[in-house]
């Protein structure tokens, strides 16, 4: 009989400081916390960010101390999935593994919501359009960037299509990236920024740089995160189900690790890869499609302010909806 630890452990890739300052991980980590509320299960967070941190974290997963792995933000072709695996240890990823690996996983559909946000630019009589995108090791970054290049050459943009700079989704990389972006090209007059945080610091930069929001230069940020309502002015958002992500990672495996183990006497929540009448907040309002496990959203614009948006979450069983 197989010994049980009654352990899951979140890994996520980033450094220490990066986790604790976006709020991205903290909405993450509360829809994990939800998730396992109605189980038995303790969870453990590690951080796996350099080679150091990543060997410290696979021995301690490698070694029988944990039921399942939670894998947030992966880079490139990391390894950690390939050796978690191989020590026969259930994992599930937040995110299309950006090496392509088969491993179940976990998503948005980061390329609907960068073609969402062109389209309310192009709406709002934009045309000199620009992006801050994600990393290109990302598979958000990645991802948020083909919904742009392709909504933007939809829309006969070609230049825009190539306005792009890259950032590594902090309020810094916004602010140093809106601020290049403008002393390349003067004349942007919208920007879609791949994430809220960087949308910040965009803010941030054209206020420094004398220009007027959304006067001057619209600005569509990604994830609809709480600070994007507090900032000045409110920051124009797609909105992602981060929460929803976090507890369908557990949800989704380590059958058997989390399955068998709910606590008894607690009535656990309807699958919402599953329940067709599942709604999401109030706000996403198209039911699951089963078979795909897709939760598609649709839009609720109040501009400039808001777009409370494309939630399109897969979930995804070694690679294959």
């Amino acid at each position: 009989m197989t010994r049980r630890t009654d352990t899951i452990v979140l890994i996520m890739h980033e450094r220490p400081d990066t986790v604790f300052e976006d709020p991205f991980f903290a909405n993450v980590l509360r829809g994990v916390n939800a998730a396992l509320s109605t189980t038995d299960l303790q969870l453990v967070l590690l951080h796996a960010r350099g080679d150091q941190q990543r060997e410290r974290a696979l021995r301690y997963v490698c070694n029988g101390h944990v039921d399942g792995a939670l894998l947030i933000s992966l880079h490139g072709d990391d390894p950690m999935p390939t050796a978690i695996t191989a020590a026969g240890i259930p994992i599930v990823a937040m995110g299309r593994p950006p090496s392509g690996r088969r491993i179940d996983y976990v998503d948005a559909d980061n390329v609907g919501g960068g073609r969402e946000a062109v389209r309310h630019l192009v709406a709002a009589g934009r045309r000199c359009l620009a992006t801050v995108a994600g990393p290109t090791d990302m598979s958000p970054g990645v991802d948020r960037l083909r919904g742009y290049v392709d909504a933007t050459r939809a829309a006969e943009l070609e230049d825009a299509a190539t306005r792009v700079v890259h950032g590594d989704f902090t309020e810094a990389a916004g602010y140093r990236e809106m601020t290049r972006l403008i002393e390349q090209t003067p004349q942007i007059d919208g920007v879609f920024v791949a994430s809220d945080l960087m949308g910040i610091g965009v803010l941030r930069a054209l206020h420094d740089l004398g220009r007027r929001v959304p006067e001057d230069v619209a600005v569509v940020g990604h994830d609809d995160l709480p600070l994007a309502a507090y900032s000045d002015p409110p920051l124009t958002t797609i909105r992602q189900p981060v929460e929803l992500l976090g507890q369908e990672m557990v949800r989704l495996p380590p059958a058997p690790a989390i399955g068998p183990r709910r606590r008894s006497g607690v009535d656990h929540p309807p699958d919402r890869a599953r329940d067709p009448s599942v709604r999401l907040s109030g706000r996403l309002e198209n039911p699951v499609h089963r078979g795909c496990g897709q939760l598609l959203g649709t839009v609720a614009s109040n501009w400039p302010h808001r777009i409370a948006s494309h939630g399109v979450l897969s979930v995804m069983r070694k690679g294959r909806p």
